[in-house]
């Protein structure tokens, strides 16, 4: 916007001209009036951005970056001084117990080098053990990434594999394929078999679907309503035998 201020002659400038130059000392007065016009629209145009004012009226500024959420606290049992309970039922290293003040179980638990760790605040009274808590968070962390790879691994069984075949396939690519089908039903997973064809080629797809159900029918089941008839495809859908629906990665075909 400075830039165009600088560029562009103030309003009435112009204007003025043939009057100035109509009147006595006419060159004089017409300069000074362009210096002061001139001068009146830097100073505006300096004040514009100075002041931080967006370049185009009605247009707002950008709004700031939203802070990131914090990463997800695991959340562990309180211990030593965070434990608030006056009185606890300690369980020593060595399997003995003995009900303590909080302050003679922190005391007990520094003399061995250990943590005070409390373990069931809801009992009556707490139930605190005597243990190394760096060891019990590395174990709470072990289980917590476990249950995070289990809850992976059931959301990619949620969509069947794919693998598709043509109704003029060759031999190798046919077992190549095969030998991958047969993989991933080990692994557990639903497989879309999908047979390409011709406009006067369904016969020929359709004896290849039957083809490749017999050559899989030894660790795969058929699930009910699973097969399609489409223009220029059929497919059918098939489970491991015995085994739930899933597969080990989510919705990847592989065409042929």
């Amino acid at each position: 916007m400075l830039r165009l201020l600088l560029l562009q002659p103030p309003r009435g400038a112009l204007s003025a001209l043939p009057a100035l130059a109509a009147a006595p000392g006419a060159p004089l007065a017409a300069a000074g009036a362009l210096d002061r016009s001139w001068g009146t629209a830097a100073a505006t145009a300096a004040a514009v951005a100075g002041s931080g004012a967006p370049d185009k009226p009605g247009r707002r500024p950008p709004a700031p970056a939203r802070p990131k959420p914090a990463p997800e606290q695991r959340a562990l049992p309180r211990r030593n001084h965070q434990i608030r309970a006056p009185q606890l039922l300690v369980i020593f290293p060595d399997g003995s117990k003995e009900v303590l003040s909080a302050a003679l179980a922190r005391e007990a638990a520094a003399s061995l080098g250990l943590d005070l760790v409390e373990v069931n605040p809801r009992a009556s009274p707490p139930v605190a053990r005597i243990l190394d808590y760096s060891q019990l968070a590395h174990e709470a962390a072990l289980k917590a990434d476990a249950a995070g790879k289990a809850r992976r691994a059931a959301a990619k069984l949620a969509t069947p594999k794919e693998m598709q075949f043509s109704a003029r396939i060759a031999d190798h690519d046919l077992e190549v394929k095969l030998r991958k089908v047969t993989a991933w039903l080990e692994q557990g997973a639903r497989v879309q078999l999908v047979v390409k064809h011709g406009r006067e080629e369904e016969a020929a797809a359709q004896e290849a679907l039957d083809y490749l159900l017999a050559r899989l029918s030894a660790g795969c089941a058929v699930e009910a309503g699973a097969k399609q008839v489409q223009r220029r495809a059929v497919s059918l859908l098939v489970k491991p035998l015995g085994a739930a629906a899933g597969e080990p990665d989510g919705g990847v075909s592989d065409g042929g």
